[in-house]
């Protein structure tokens, strides 16, 4: 039997403080809440995170036009550890945001308090030639990334 996938429905990062993290990626990123911060508990999240007591917030936010959700998840117990890894390390995500005009977004968000690692990258060859991208981070040191088609 064939599994069907239609899409990806959310990415989910961990963050250290869900309110805070909200403010960031709504008030400077622009994204859309869908919900108020949630709480869930209980045994059967014991049993789905493998986290014996687990309690945690969560809310999801939309981007653009809707197609792409990021949810939130805030670990009220078991604290998790600091992020500590580098962008190099194996399984450390990051999260692309697409933009039309590159230089006009971080210009934008650098008007809002963003600090990019660099200037916006350039692709000159091979398969995405024509394209460019730059990173900056979240609140919790989560990498971002724009990208321009």
């Amino acid at each position: 039997m064939k599994v069907d996938f239609h899409n990806l429905h959310h990415t989910a990062i961990n963050v250290t403080n869900i309110d805070r993290s909200i403010r960031f990626y709504r008030d400077v990123l622009g994204l859309k809440p869908l919900f108020e911060a949630q709480e869930a508990s209980g045994k059967d999240l014991e049993r789905t995170t493998r986290l014996k007591g687990a309690t945690l917030l969560f809310t999801m936010l939309q981007v653009g036009d809707g197609q792409t959700v990021l949810e939130l998840l805030q670990f009220v117990k078991p604290k998790g550890r600091p992020h500590d890894r580098r962008h190099c390390d194996v399984g450390v995500p990051h999260i692309a945001f697409r933009v039309d005009d590159i230089d006009a977004a971080c210009k934008e968000l650098k008007r809002r308090g963003v600090e990019f690692y660099s200037a916006p990258l350039r692709i000159a060859s091979g398969p995405l030639k024509g394209n460019a991208f730059v990173y900056f981070k979240d609140p919790d040191g989560i990498t971002l990334e724009l990208f321009e088609v």
